[in-house]
């Protein structure tokens, strides 16, 4: 069956953030996540503890301030992509 790697770009609600990521990986897919960099820091400790142990999520390693409609809404999605080669091993299997 075929592994499929999310990209998830958000805000806010971090329990919908935490419980998306937890169905999402349950079945053997991948999910990388970037958090807002304007949004509240508390969100984005709540997200990283709950998943700190889901080897299936990644996080960006920069977090990017984000503004509607502008370049920074896709600036991030290089980072991620590595992110995700690294773990190519494991995709791939």
């Amino acid at each position: 069956m075929a592994r499929i790697a999310f990209i998830l770009l958000c805000h806010k609600d971090p329990d919908g953030i935490i419980a998306q990521a937890e169905r999402l990986t349950a079945v053997g897919d991948f999910m990388s996540i970037h958090f807002d960099a304007r949004a509240k820091p508390a969100d984005y400790a709540k997200i990283r503890a709950a998943l700190k142990h889901n080897p299936n999520v990644v996080f960006a390693k920069r977090r990017v301030k984000c503004g509607w409609g502008e370049w920074s809404l896709v600036a991030f999605l290089p980072a991620l992509g590595r992110l995700h080669g690294d773990q190519d091993r494991r995709i791939r299997a």
